[in-house]
């Protein structure tokens, strides 16, 4: 009876937690969706995206047209430190981003449950979606490879990402598995607390 009346307490406590959350006010529904996988929120995957796109080509910008963001550039810049996880993620993180990163930890099948190099599910349906639908038959070959002998992580791919950035611009499942791979998985660890954020 006891072990009842704990299980019940605890699944009240679980429900009134997730119910008092903050909704998530999606920004970035007016973009266009490019992405068409199954096993996540597809809405919170396109919000993760285009946040993403959005604070590394504000980081990296060098405009002087004020309010002009130069993904292509961002991208560029970005991808030389962010593949090895030593960017300067503080200051490139928004607050919508972290906003949009505590949504995407529920979604359990996308995230490593193991210790690990990585903690993302190279084997979550999603993430094998995005794979199979990159255009670059070199970078999904490698990908692919790189998974069937476990050594599926940025840091070893970060050569094969930097020579094929330009990509990440055109083609939006690669550009998807890249803000999954190689920023939202390393600022999972980061102290939200102590975040210098942009906007």
């Amino acid at each position: 009876m006891n072990k009842m009346k704990n299980t019940f307490f605890i699944v009240i406590v679980v429900t009134i937690y997730f119910s008092c959350e903050e909704p998530l006010e999606y920004k970035f529904q007016n973009r266009e969706q490019l992405i068409d996988c199954h096993g996540v929120d597809n809405k919170l995957v396109h919000e993760a995206l285009y946040s993403f796109e959005d604070d590394i080509a504000s980081y990296y910008n060098n405009s002087l047209e004020p309010g002009f963001l130069n993904y292509d550039y961002g991208y560029a810049r970005y991808i030389y430190k962010g593949a090895l996880g030593e960017a300067d993620y503080k200051k490139i993180v928004s607050n919508y981003s972290i906003k949009v990163l505590k949504r995407l930890l529920q979604e359990k099948e996308l995230w490593n449950k193991t210790t690990g190099e990585s903690k993302l599910n190279y084997k979550s349906e999603f993430v094998n979606c995005l794979i199979n639908n990159i255009n670059n038959k070199d970078i999904k070959k490698t990908l692919l490879s790189n998974r069937e002998v476990n050594s599926l992580n940025p840091k070893i791919l970060a050569v094969v990402y930097r020579i094929n950035i330009r990509d990440a611009h055109t083609d939006k499942y690669f550009a998807m598995f890249l803000a999954l791979d190689t920023y939202y998985q390393y600022i999972i660890d980061i102290d939200f607390t102590e975040i210098n954020t942009n906007e």
